[in-house]
């Protein structure tokens, strides 16, 4: 489901309750009761495990709630956050705060699945006005998941919204992407800039629903003008047309 390298150069691994074990058994005889799981009420198998990348050494580790769906995010310490999940793992409490709705009427949201990243703070320093901008990129137009499933795989969408989620007002500024793809993936680096990889030129997030890989990944440098912050890659030698369950590396 998950996967994060820590700065101490271990990797955590999550696997969620729904369909899947580790086949790694918790110590001790331990056990996890949930009475509220859907499919393991009482499972004895890890679901998240610690691999040490130098001794080669495996940790299972003991997870209470379904992971499936669930993100996460290494925080400036180094210690990771684990958020959101199935069932018992999706309830985060309220709603925060209203958002105007992202211009175009097409969801990003699964399956449509678009990417989203939260850009370099700024103001930093100016105590409790941070600036925060989050970017949304991809997705699938709306009915996409039903035309699928009919084995109609309609193009993605190539546009996305940038948000200043701390202004009191704020709007979505929209941008367009030189290759439009679902389930793509975006990595802020170390430089401040956005890579944009992975995903499906066609179809939309499922089981087996999206097809023409996108091997092309892209640069968002966001503080160039409109018009001059994307930049294609060299292109992934990779051409196999396959369905994707998930992403798949470029």
């Amino acid at each position: 489901m998950h996967m994060q390298l820590l700065n101490t150069d271990r990797v955590i691994v999550f696997r969620p309750y729904r369909f899947w074990t580790l086949q790694y058994f918790l110590p001790n005889n331990q056990c996890r009761n949930d009475p509220n799981d859907l499919t393991l009420k009482v499972d004895c198998t890890a679901h998240s495990v610690e691999y040490d990348v130098a001794p080669n050494s495996i940790r299972p580790l003991n997870v209470l709630t379904d992971v499936w769906c669930s993100s996460g995010s290494v925080m400036l310490d180094g210690s990771l956050m684990q958020t959101g999940g199935f069932n018992d793992g999706d309830r985060n409490g309220v709603v925060v705060r209203n958002y105007p709705t992202i211009p175009g009427g097409d969801p990003r949201s699964y399956p449509s699945s678009g990417s989203a990243v939260l850009l370099p703070l700024r103001d930093l320093q100016g105590g409790t006005n941070v600036t925060a901008e989050v970017l949304v990129c991809g997705g699938a137009l709306k009915g996409s998941f039903t035309s699928a499933n009919n084995k109609n795989f309609v193009g993605t969408l190539n546009t996305c919204g940038r948000i200043r989620i701390s202004d009191p007002n704020p709007q979505w500024v929209m941008e367009t992407m030189p290759l439009a793809r679902v389930m793509g993936d975006m990595v802020l680096l170390p430089n401040g800039n956005i890579l944009i990889l992975n995903g499906a030129s066609s179809g939309t997030a499922g089981w087996d629903l999206s097809r023409n890989p996108v091997l092309t990944p892209l640069i968002y440098r966001p503080n160039n003008p409109i018009g001059l912050r994307f930049e294609a890659q060299n292109s992934s030698s990779n051409s196999s047309n396959v369905p994707l369950n998930g992403n798949l590396v470029a």
